[in-house]
């Protein structure tokens, strides 16, 4: 099982690859074939329906996690996202339902695509944040495992239980984009 990560965090830097030993420890490696196979995939998932809008890429994501502010990111399409539990992941969801490497987020075929990464749990997608009532999850579409979703702006993701959840933005909310702007040039 290959898996794409970020190694530090919400500080988005560079992507590497890692496989999982014998043992499940997670090693890094080159590049394999799994990486043809999604090349393979991108050229089924750009035809599309005809009826389909066209396609408009997120620029950023607000999640929202279980007892903490929600907070909103930029996303970059030359970097992949890695979401779960354990350390290395670029953004960290404490809770016990979602898997240590649960879901990833990637820049493919001029799409932004959400995989499972075979979490116990699921990974749900409502488009256009169709999602209401008791459960969200009900009227949402299941990821299945290592299978790509794309994903557009207004789109929510949920992982497991539904109450760690991500919300694709058409554009950083100026308020955000200002900050970190004002933060760059203070230094802070």
């Amino acid at each position: 099982c290959t898996v794409t990560s970020s190694l530090r965090g919400p500080s988005l830097t560079k992507t590497k690859v890692f496989k999982r030993d014998a043992s499940g420890q997670i090693i890094p490696t080159v590049p394999d074939s799994s990486e043809a196979d999604d090349r393979q995939g991108e050229a089924h998932d750009r035809q599309g329906d005809a009826d389909e809008p066209p396609y408009r890429a997120p620029k950023a994501l607000r999640i929202e996690r279980s007892g903490a502010e929600p907070l909103t990111v930029p996303i970059y399409p030359d970097r992949t996202y890695l979401f779960g539990r354990a350390p290395e992941s670029s953004f960290v969801f404490p809770s016990d339902s979602v898997s240590r490497l649960h879901a990833q987020l990637r820049f493919s075929g001029g799409r932004w695509m959400v995989r499972d990464l075979n979490s116990s749990n699921g990974t749900y997608v409502s488009p256009g944040g169709e999602a209401t009532g008791d459960d969200p999850r009900r009227r949402s579409h299941v990821i299945r495992a290592l299978d790509r979703q794309p994903v557009r702006p207004g789109d929510l993701l949920f992982l497991a239980n539904g109450d760690s959840r991500l919300v694709f933005l058409e554009e950083l909310p100026d308020e955000v984009a200002s900050a970190g702007l004002s933060r760059a040039r203070t230094g802070d």
